[in-house]
């Protein structure tokens, strides 16, 4: 699984883990920024979401592209990030 935030791929392959609540969680560095990712569905298998918080980050400028690979399937938004 390879998830996409502006200019940053983040492998996740083996680095998930699965907290009590049931999203997937990632803690690591790429690219020099240290990051902390939560993917997790919506109750009753709605939509998911991706929360994501990474220090430091440059070049982000709204609307930021984020991406989900996960094998073949692929799938891209843009969203507005919360620029701190």
């Amino acid at each position: 699984m390879t998830i996409g935030i502006g200019g940053y791929g983040i492998g996740t392959g083996g680095s998930l883990t699965r907290n009590k609540s049931g999203a997937y969680t990632f803690n690591g560095t790429v690219n020099g920024a240290q990051w902390s990712l939560e993917l997790k569905q919506a109750k009753g298998g709605g939509p998911w979401t991706i929360k994501a918080t990474a220090s430091p980050v440059s070049d982000f400028v709204n609307p930021v592209t984020v991406s989900l690979r996960v094998g073949s399937v692929f799938a891209t938004t843009e969203v507005t990030a919360t620029l701190r």
